[in-house]
């Protein structure tokens, strides 16, 4: 049986997705810019699991298994914050949100999958908070290209800017703001 973190990687593999999330996060690190990584966890019953999950008995990032843990080739430090969830948004029954207002960050750069569910989730909710949100254009992918593209359209217009990583770089060495960064 194929992990979700296996299918996540075949996925996004033509994306550059993984190169380029390496990248970012190797740049924010050594400005002491936070990043918070975040995983999906549930238990093997599923009793904590989103409705369709339970209905349809689909087991996937299970609690202990390999599928659920962070990929190895997504390095990271071991300071660094780890959010577990259980639904699409990064906030969504997590500490996050107290996590962040802790640093007080003006602007979240968010990355991960899938653009049109999580990433999608995460970002409306950092905006219904009041950061400022930008979306790290090569750092998302989707098993859904349609999706991916209108998700993207959709948050550009509303409630992020999604930026290429040259364009981020500019962002996140600007000194009058704070920073921060999750990945979703």
């Amino acid at each position: 049986m194929t992990s979700l973190s296996e299918v996540r990687s075949s996925r996004c593999k033509d994306h550059g997705l993984w190169r380029a999330r390496i990248f970012w996060c190797a740049r924010f690190a050594p400005r002491g810019l936070p990043v918070f990584w975040v995983r999906q966890e549930f238990a093997p019953d599923l009793h904590d699991a989103f409705l369709e999950m339970r209905a349809n008995k689909v087991s996937i990032t299970i609690a202990g298994t390999p599928g659920c843990g962070l990929l190895p080739k997504l390095e990271h430090f071991p300071a660094d914050p780890v959010i577990m969830k259980k639904r699409y948004s990064a906030f969504f029954g997590t500490d996050l949100d107290t996590q962040l207002s802790n640093i007080r960050p003006d602007v979240l750069v968010i990355a991960g999958v899938n653009t049109h569910a999580c990433v999608r989730m995460t970002a409306i909710d950092a905006y219904q908070r009041d950061y400022g949100v930008i979306v790290a254009a090569e750092c998302v992918a989707s098993s859904d290209p349609e999706h991916h593209d209108v998700t993207l359209r959709y948050l550009d217009e509303n409630v992020a800017r999604v930026l290429p990583t040259a364009d981020i770089l500019g962002v996140i060495e600007a000194p009058e703001k704070r920073r921060g960064g999750v990945a979703a």
